[in-house]
């Protein structure tokens, strides 16, 4: 399963995101974006999950929103649903 971003913008600024579906994704954004996912046990030896390489932003859960810069290649935030939606609008791609 790829990782699909989508296009949105905050008043003048754009950036990608991408919604966080679930654990489902783990691998394909780990692979993807290396520098900002690692994989990680917890602390009693389950399965592997995905923290962000950057400190002080969350770790994903269901629903929750990735937010990547305009070029869609690194980490900026991760927010829950409701704040996303109340923050960002989508935006069409310019060709071009």
């Amino acid at each position: 399963m790829g990782v699909n971003l989508t296009r949105f913008k905050r008043k003048q600024s754009v950036v990608m995101a991408a919604e966080y579906t679930g654990p489902s994704m783990d691998k394909s954004l780990h692979a993807a974006f290396r520098n900002d996912f690692i994989l990680s046990y917890d602390f009693q030896g389950g399965p592997k999950f995905l923290i962000p390489e950057k400190r002080g932003l969350k770790i994903p859960h269901t629903g929750d929103w990735l937010i990547f810069d305009e070029r869609g290649r690194n980490l900026i935030d991760i927010m829950p649903d409701r704040i996303f939606q109340q923050t960002f609008s989508k935006t069409e791609e310019k060709e071009g």
